[in-house]
């Protein structure tokens, strides 16, 4: 069979024979199987501890201070502006977490100036609120004043009126009384007290 398809060789090259030499790969295909199960199992194994490895690096530097943001901002959505954020890092999430803090102390102070304008204000209204009542209270007691002021000057008026005629008639007589009567000292006496 030296010259079959099966044992190519160049023409040149001239055979003699041929030797057949039967030798079993059992073994070899054993063992390359199991080095190809052992390369498998090794290839899983790595695969499960690098995705735990970087679940864990997940969890740690990136879920855990995503959470603490999410509950601090929720917080601060509450009115509760005393939520701090710790900065994990140099990376986004701690320039975020910064971010957020400087955010709330900037709310803080915000707050506590509103708060302390809002007092002042109302500190202020009162103030003016308890000048317009003593104004006003001013301005019923000077109109009681006016009032009692044109009353009297009614009296006086019509009081003056009898008066002046008593007093005019209490003249007269007194002029036409003998001196030293007791007539003439009894209208001069009318006279004073009228005047009076």
């Amino acid at each position: 069979c030296w010259s079959a398809a099966c044992h190519a060789h160049p023409p040149e090259q001239n055979l003699l024979g041929v030797v057949d030499v039967g030798v079993s790969l059992e073994d070899a295909d054993r063992r390359m199987a199991r080095a190809t199960r052992d390369e498998i199992l090794f290839g899983l194994v790595s695969t499960v501890v690098i995705c735990g490895l970087v679940g864990l690096f997940i969890v740690r530097f990136v879920s855990r201070p995503v959470q603490r943001l999410l509950e601090c901002t929720r917080k601060v959505a509450r009115g509760d502006l005393n939520c701090t954020i710790q900065a994990t890092g140099n990376d986004e999430i701690g320039d975020l977490a910064q971010s957020f803090r400087k955010m709330t102390e900037d709310l803080r102070k915000a707050r506590a100036e509103l708060s302390d304008w809002a007092h002042r204000l109302e500190e202020e209204v009162e103030n003016k609120t308890r000048d317009l009542w003593l104004a006003q209270a001013q301005i019923v007691r000077s109109e009681k004043l006016s009032s009692i002021g044109l009353l009297a000057a009614g009296v006086a008026h019509e009081l003056n009126s009898p008066l002046t005629g008593i007093l005019t008639y209490a003249h007269l007589l007194a002029k036409k009384a003998p001196e030293g009567s007791r007539e003439k000292e009894h209208l001069q006496v009318i006279s004073s007290q009228a005047e009076r």
